[in-house]
């Protein structure tokens, strides 16, 4: 059961970060508190929490979507606050790697939680 919620949450990943995200929201997040920025996260939160009802109960799925909100948020407005959003400069993809290693470190905490 466990792959299946860290191959859940993988796909949720790509689909929010890389696919549902309009330039809009890209650009949103490097400023703090931008309403497009959070619902970036927002997006996140739910389909995280929609997809733990599968795997806990509503109080533990909702409290962890909130952490993820919150954790995404604040991951993104760094990666994004730091200037480098030129792809053609190296620490872009530092930036973008490390902001990615989060994002699935968050899934790895979350699929702990669920299962410990």
């Amino acid at each position: 059961m466990e792959y299946i919620l860290f191959i859940a949450l993988f796909i949720k990943h790509f689909y929010i970060d890389f696919v549902n995200q309009s330039i809009e929201e890209v650009r949103a997040k490097g400023i703090w508190g931008d309403p497009l920025g959070f619902l970036h996260s927002l997006k996140h939160g739910i389909v995280t929490t929609l997809i733990l009802l599968d795997f806990t109960n509503i109080q533990t799925a909702l409290l962890i979507g909130y952490i993820e909100i919150l954790i995404h948020y604040v991951t993104d407005y760094i990666k994004m606050s730091k200037g480098c959003q030129d792809s053609e400069n190296k620490l872009y993809w530092i930036h973008l790697g490390a902001d990615q290693l989060v994002h699935y470190m968050t899934y790895l905490g979350i699929v702990y939680w669920i299962f410990q």
